[in-house]
């Protein structure tokens, strides 16, 4: 999957993640959300700058996960020219305090791999997984197409993401049964 995902050309992923955020931003997961946290994307991950400006003009308070420890914790962001690279070169936000994980209505959630019953594929760190256990607000997973396979390998304590929206479909994950599109 990462050699997948590194050898698409930037214009190529680019417009790939701009196809994605329409999409979800058309579909009405986030409709009445006023809590949204999103990633700053590295390595040809799906890209969410474009989505972060339109979640604002829609009113919506924007947050971003940084490291600390062992886990992510996301802080409010309102300026992405502000975010600062951590330790592993990604983005993230330096100032502000951190919401409690409760506080979040939605959080969208990068990954190497997903599967059509919601499983992902992280990048073996674990953050994710630790920092959404508690979570009860919706997880969306953002993908490109070959991202999305029937099944993947799933540990008890991975990370199942409620939705996944790729740059042709939206997939709801069943939490007990097969996964159905929507349209």
């Amino acid at each position: 999957m990462k050699g997948l995902r590194d050898s698409l050309e930037e214009p190529d992923a680019l417009a790939r993640s701009l196809e994605i955020n329409r999409r979800l931003l058309e579909s009405s997961l986030l409709d009445r959300f006023v809590s949204v946290a999103l990633y700053a994307s590295v390595r040809n991950e799906v890209s969410t700058e474009w989505l972060f400006g339109q979640l604002q003009r829609r009113g919506c308070r924007t947050f971003l996960p940084r490291v600390v420890g062992e886990r992510v914790e996301f802080a409010e962001a309102s300026d992405w020219s502000r975010l600062m690279p951590n330790q592993w070169g990604i983005p993230e936000p330096r100032e502000g305090e951190a919401i409690p994980i409760e506080a979040l209505e939605a959080v969208l959630v990068p990954g190497m791999a997903f599967d059509e019953n919601g499983a992902r594929l992280g990048f073996g760190k674990g953050y994710y997984d630790r920092s959404l256990q508690t979570f009860q607000g919706r997880k969306i997973g953002l993908a490109y197409d070959f991202q999305v396979l029937p099944v993947i390998p799933r540990m008890k304590h991975d990370l199942v993401c409620d939705w996944i929206v790729t740059e042709t479909r939206i997939v709801h994950s069943a939490v007990k049964g097969a996964a159905r599109e929507e349209p």
